[in-house]
């Protein structure tokens, strides 16, 4: 027959995810949020466009905007003075790769406004960037420069600047027309040019810079203090749970877009010397969060490619030691060539992650991979088109992806909570139902050490009846035995007389003592002196011997303060008297000798005889219930019981006892 089925198999541990209902009342909850934060990034992005929204009487319109090549040096310090010629018209804002492709230097820009003599406003000037760095000058006067204007150039390429010019009666923005240059330096390769320019009430303009400045760096700032919070949040939960690597590689890429979106709050290039140095150090980090995305997209659809992931985790390495040996023993323009190389490298691997996800979203159909798809399309179609920015096949200089990672953020992050979530749903189901099968087990247990208590009530209760029955065997029986001896004429001779009252009398004493040997023992446990028990035993075994006739020799040393518990001292009396007996009963002996002694820690009792013997051999095959008594009586005192004999030579049974300390303390005294 088989065996039960074990409440602990693996069926009986089987999770059942929510109901269907449920999924998609979840999807579609997860789809609103995604929708809204698209919203939210989309908003966010757009931001830098509404500068045309200030009022058009609000503001005043430039003029002309005109640009001119200047020093192709960065190395040396600036020029302040702008060039005679060579000017030509240009819209902002302004990026000059596409008209100087390969300058490396300064480039000026000449702007031209004119204050009406009825303007009631004072005059504000805003300039919503400069790349990489610059200086600016109002009517040949110099209102402002960075901090450095050669490298390592400052990076204030993402920051707004704003002026308070006055009015038209007093101050530099007095009615009239006015010229404004601006020397902007930097390197085509990173887009150095000028953003656009607004000039009008003070009050609108500063408004607008503040919008602008919150877009370009405000925002950032918050992006990247949220990141790097999700990176702690996420890595603690790896560490608590280092065997779901999918929130520690997701942890890892927030860490690497965190540092990636400090290029947009950075004010200079430290630690790195160089603008080269710095753009080659964003795209390695770029490249390190496309390399540790890709491992979360993995993880994420279940996938293991040992060999991608382990040739992915050398490549940040290796691409860290390339771009160095590129800036101290390459040429300059190798540094942009591996920058871009770079830049599409990560797009490349950012585009195989989201097309793992979308095609395993696609033929798996559940709601985290459909949800996680919709969470990356955005993002990516926002990175996309900033890489053809930064390579110059689209005439712009607006960047999408920070506003778009908004949503990658927010959108991942409550994936990976929702994903939390449900391992800890599965957690308090296999919790539950461990309990349960503790509870059913825990019954089991009990029924069945109430069982094994039944039985072993039961089995004390035959031990107990089996030990009254060899007490009664050994004591009762033998005195009974003895004193039917004495009533009973030998075979063969005359009748005895009838036995007179005293006889009577004696026999019901014996066998009064015998009964009460029994209860004693049986209510006695604590420890007791061999000797006084054995003083009784020992008359009225004398009494059965001497009506055979048997002379009896007793010899017992050092037993005055042996102390034995009733039970052991009970079961040594009852094999002398059960020998005794034998020896009344079958040995037609004419001498008997007992001698107990304590030798070596030990107790030994000899009963030995001159009758007829046996042979043990024969006897052993039909053993009768007193010698099996002796036996069992023997193995609960630990001890050994020996008998020799043989057929005309009579009989030595020895018998040995281990003592302990406790009982031997009272002879050894």
């Amino acid at each position: 027959m088989a065996p039960p089925a074990s409440d602990f198999a693996p069926s009986a541990l089987a999770y059942e995810p929510p109901p269907e209902g449920s999924r998609r009342s979840t999807f579609l909850a997860l789809t609103l949020v995604v929708l809204l934060m698209v919203g939210a990034a989309l908003a966010l992005t757009y931001t830098p466009v509404l500068l045309n929204a200030m009022p058009k009487d609000q503001r005043l319109p430039l003029d002309s905007v005109e640009t001119a090549l200047g020093a192709p040096v960065l190395t040396d310090a600036p020029a302040l003075r702008p060039p005679t010629e060579g000017w030509v018209p240009v819209d902002l804002p302004d990026a000059w790769a596409t008209r100087w492709p390969e300058h490396d230097g300064a480039v000026w820009y000449r702007l031209r406004f004119t204050v009406p003599e009825n303007w009631p406003h004072d005059v504000g000037l805003m300039l919503e960037s400069i790349t990489m760095a610059g200086a600016v000058w109002l009517d040949d006067a110099l209102i402002w420069r960075d901090m450095s204007l050669q490298e390592p150039l400052s990076r204030a390429w993402n920051q707004p600047r704003y002026w308070l010019l006055g009015n038209a009666s007093q101050g530099p923005a007095r009615a009239g027309t006015h010229t404004l240059l601006v020397q902007a330096r930097g390197h085509a390769a990173y887009q150095g040019g000028l953003g656009r320019v607004l000039v009008g009430q003070a009050a609108g303009v500063h408004e607008m810079y503040r919008n602008v400045r919150w877009s370009n760096v405000g925002l950032p700032q918050v992006r990247m203090g949220i990141q790097i919070a999700i990176t702690l949040l996420f890595l603690m939960i790896w560490i608590c749970w280092p065997r779901e690597s999918l929130f520690g590689w997701y942890a890892l890429s927030s860490a690497f877009w965190a540092a990636f979106t400090y290029n947009y709050v950075a004010a200079s290039p430290w630690p790195l010397s160089t603008t080269a140095a710095w753009q080659l150090a964003t795209m390695a980090v770029l490249w390190g969060f496309s390399a540790s995305f890709s491992f979360f997209a993995l993880r994420f659809v279940g996938l293991a490619w040992p060999r991608a992931e382990a040739a992915l985790a050398l490549s940040f390495p290796a691409i860290v030691g390339a771009a160095w040996a590129i800036l101290e023993f390459g040429a300059p323009s190798m540094a942009s060539q591996f920058r871009n190389l770079l830049m599409l490298g990560a797009l490349v691997l950012y585009f195989v992650a989201a097309l793992i996800i979308w095609r395993h979203a696609w033929s798996d159909h559940s709601v985290q991979s459909l949800a996680l798809a919709i969470t990356l399309f955005i993002p990516t179609v926002a990175g996309t088109r900033d890489v053809l920015v930064v390579l110059g096949l689209i005439d712009d200089n607006r960047y999408y992806a920070q506003g778009a990672s908004v949503l990658f953020m927010f959108g991942i992050s409550l994936l990976l909570a929702w994903r939390l979530r449900g391992a800890f749903e599965r957690e308090v189901f296999f919790a539950e139902e461990l309990r349960r099968q503790v509870e059913r087990a825990s019954a089991r247990l009990t029924r069945a050490l109430g069982r094994q208590r039944d039985m072993e009530v039961a089995s004390a209760r035959q031990t107990e009846r089996l030990e009254l029955v060899r007490d009664l065997h050994d004591g009762l029986g033998g005195t009974l035995t003895s004193a039917i001896t004495q009533l009973q004429a030998p075979a063969g001779s005359p009748p005895r007389p009838s036995v007179d009252a005293p006889d009577t009398l004696n026999l019901l004493k014996q066998i009064s003592n015998d009964l009460r040997l029994i209860i004693d023992s049986a209510g006695q446990e604590g420890p007791d002196e061999l000797s006084v028990r054995l003083a009784t035993l020992r008359r009225r075994l004398v009494t059965g011997l001497e009506a055979r006739d048997i002379t009896t020799e007793w010899s017992m040393e050092d037993l005055r303060q042996l102390s034995l518990k009733g039970s052991r001292a009970l079961n040594i009396l009852r094999i002398l008297q059960e020998a005794v007996t034998n020896i009344v009963k079958h040995s037609q002996a004419r001498t008997a000798q007992v001698r107990l002694s304590v030798t070596n820690g030990q107790l030994e009792l000899q009963v030995r005889d001159d009758g007829q013997g046996f042979a043990p051999q024969s006897h052993e095959r039909g053993a009768g219930f007193g010698l099996t008594s002796m036996h069992q009586r023997a193995a609960q005192l630990g001890g050994q019981l020996h008998l020799e004999a043989e057929p005309g030579r009579g009989t030595l049974l020895t018998l040995t006892v281990p003592l302990t300390a406790e009982e031997l303390l009272g002879s050894l005294s």
